[in-house]
């Protein structure tokens, strides 16, 4: 069964792809305009999501929106929606999209022609001529022809293809393995987990099991697979983290270090929590403050803060007493302040935060404020809010976001600044 994470998650991607425009809300209706305000299309949906086009031409721009509890697909620039209304759909991908008539799944082309007829239980989005359908119970891979390519008899499917190899990861039982894009089975299911590809790697686990109702995996030992299925990294490791340039943060006994990704080890088994190298520094956590290292494991920016983030264009946002703000690669108090404290948040930013953590999502901030959603940066630059959990309860679409006060919190989307409260709606 598809995960919602995952729907959320995909969803989300096409929708900040190449996207040029912004929803906004009147009258309790939404409608679509561009970043400077003109109107495309007049406030009339219930709901709109991001852009669901090829987007390989002005007119090709297509988004999501919901009137009456129905699915449509709307073109932005011409107002032309397609004829059909749909329960559930995926967005546009490779110029077809999934959509549920009813109790089946099938996909249409951008002109609302159905390709492939209503027959299946569960889609998938199309990926390099190949996608995930689900019939009785079990999964398979289909072409754009309908002709079946790995028959159905996994009871489970990764969410997403993993790009470099073109390889899938697919359950039997209790067990994952790994499938190519066109159905061949690479590795038979032996693995209790595996998360998700970052740079053509992919976390596996023998052991372990995932907590209910959670994202986190107790016990086993983990390792990393490469882009052709072959495991690189030896399964010996109690955590592990995303891999970067090829260096992967994993523990062992307690204490977190840097390997390479046929495990030689770079940086010692030392830290309380380690990332990797990021414009030549990595983030430590040392006697529970945080700081940096470089490639020599010298503590070249001494762990005293709170809070830290990663270095980008020689600078780096550290929290220290609840304050956040910008150092340099030597540690000094950065020159330009104004994007961690731009004018009129100055009183709004300050907010109390315990941990960081590097997810598939970004980097989420772990606040003491139990009953509100919190800001998070994501891998695209852009604010959203999670709640306690790390669960996604705002998308990411905001270039300022501050934390929540009775109720509302202000942001600001393009040159527009405005309140939201704890469901995204603007209020006063």
């Amino acid at each position: 069964m598809r995960s919602l994470f995952f729907m959320i998650a995909v969803l989300f991607a096409f929708n900040l792809q190449g996207q040029i425009w912004e929803e906004f809300q009147e009258n309790d209706k939404y409608g679509i305009q561009d970043y400077n305000g003109k109107v495309l299309i007049e406030a009339k949906y219930d709901a709109v999501f991001g852009n669901c086009g090829l987007r390989e031409s002005k007119n090709d721009s297509i988004a999501r929106v919901k009137l009456n509890d129905k699915f449509i697909f709307v073109n932005i620039y011409t107002g032309k929606e397609i004829p059909f209304q749909y329960e559930v759909t995926w967005c546009f991908t490779e110029g077809l999209a999934g959509v549920k008539f009813g109790n089946k799944w099938g996909y249409i082309d951008e002109k609302g022609k159905v390709i492939i007829s209503a027959q299946y239980d569960d889609v998938f989005p199309f990926t390099k001529g190949f996608a995930n359908v689900q019939l009785n119970g079990k999964w398979g891979v289909i072409n754009k022809s309908n002709v079946l390519v790995a028959t159905y008899k996994y009871d489970d499917v990764t969410d997403y293809f993993y790009e470099e190899g073109n390889i899938q990861g697919v359950k039997i039982g209790n067990k994952w393995g790994f499938i190519t894009r066109n159905g061949k089975e690479i590795v038979a299911p032996k693995y209790d987990v595996i998360e998700h590809a970052y740079r053509g790697f992919t976390h596996v686990n023998i052991g372990g099991e995932k907590s209910a109702n959670s994202y986190s995996i107790k016990g086993g030992k983990w390792g990393c697979v490469d882009s052709t299925g072959k495991e690189v990294l030896p399964l010996i490791y109690d955590e592990i983290s995303d891999v970067n340039d090829k260096i992967a943060p994993v523990k062992q006994d307690g204490k977190w270090g840097l390997v390479d990704i046929y495990g030689k080890q770079i940086i010692p088994f030392k830290y309380d929590w380690i990332t990797c190298f990021y414009e030549d520094r990595a983030m430590v956590k040392y006697n529970g403050k945080y700081g940096y290292i470089d490639r020599s494991d010298n503590l070249v920016i001494d762990a005293i803060y709170e809070n830290c983030r990663p270095f980008d264009n020689g600078r780096a946002e550290v929290n220290k007493t609840g304050n956040w703000f910008y150092i340099d690669r030597n540690g000094n108090f950065a020159a330009n302040q104004e994007e961690v404290l731009p004018e009129g948040y100055e009183n709004t930013e300050i907010i109390e935060v315990v941990d960081v953590k590097e997810t598939e999502n970004g980097w989420t901030l772990i606040t003491k404020d139990d009953d509100n959603p919190y800001p998070f940066l994501s891998e695209n630059g852009k604010y959203g809010y999670k709640d306690q959990s790390g669960k996604i309860v705002i998308e990411a679409k905001y270039h300022i976001a501050t934390h929540f006060e009775d109720g509302k919190a202000k942001v600001r989307k393009g040159k527009k600044e405005y309140y939201i409260n704890k469901k995204g709606k603007k209020v006063k």
